[in-house]
This record gives structure tokens, C-alpha cells and sequence, in this order.
């Protein structure tokens, strides 16, 4: 975040200045986020969703592997896991083709 701070400030982003009606003043992009923001949507909306993307999919893998690390922890499989909650069901093979009976001896 430094360097984009850097990159704004060198271009004079951060002192530009915008009117404040609820207030009634002129302020600094720098001394409000919610207008820097704004101003960063409106101007740069491709590098903001690429931001956007990159947050929420590093989020996901985290939690993935926050997941993977519990279960390895526990020392369970996945799929172990699952079983445990979802009730059993026959396997449609045994209903289409029952096994041959028993020969008789």
C-alpha cells in the first residue's frame, strides 16, 4: 500500500481538493478515504477489481487451507468427514445386478 500511497502523492492525488457540502470547505483526497476511493473506482476501475479478485480468492485458499490443516490435525480424511454426516445409501450396481447366489453343495 505504500507504493500506491507514493504513486498518488507523486501525481498530486492526494492534494487535490474537493468541496465538502456538509461542511461547507474545500479538503484534501487525502483527508478522506470514502472520496480517495471513490475517485480510485472512477478512474482506475480495472487495477481496483483485479484487487478486488486477488483479496477474495487469497481469502478462499486460506480458508481451504485453514480447513485442510484442521482435518489434518484431527487426523481425518475429507471424506471420512463426510461420511460421517450424509446417511448411507446402497450403491445402485447392488440394485441393477444383485450378486449370483451361493452355490450349493
Amino acid at each position: 500500500m505504500a507504493t500506491q500511497g507514493g504513486e498518488l502523492s507523486r501525481h498530486g492525488v492526494l492534494r487535490r481538493k474537493y468541496m465538502d457540502w456538509t461542511v461547507g470547505e474545500a479538503r484534501t483526497m487525502s483527508s478522506s478515504p470514502k472520496r480517495l476511493l471513490q475517485w480510485l473506482l472512477l478512474r482506475l476501475p480495472v487495477p481496483c477489481s483485479l484487487v478486488l479478485f486477488l483479496l477474495l480468492s487469497t481469502i478462499l485458499l486460506e480458508a481451504f487451507l485453514g480447513y485442510q490443516l484442521y482435518l489434518v490435525a484431527k487426523v481425518r480424511l475429507a471424506y471420512s468427514c463426510r461420511s460421517q454426516h450424509v446417511p448411507k445409501w446402497r450403491s445402485p450396481g447392488r440394485a441393477l445386478f444383485p450378486p449370483p447366489p451361493a452355490p450349493r453343495v
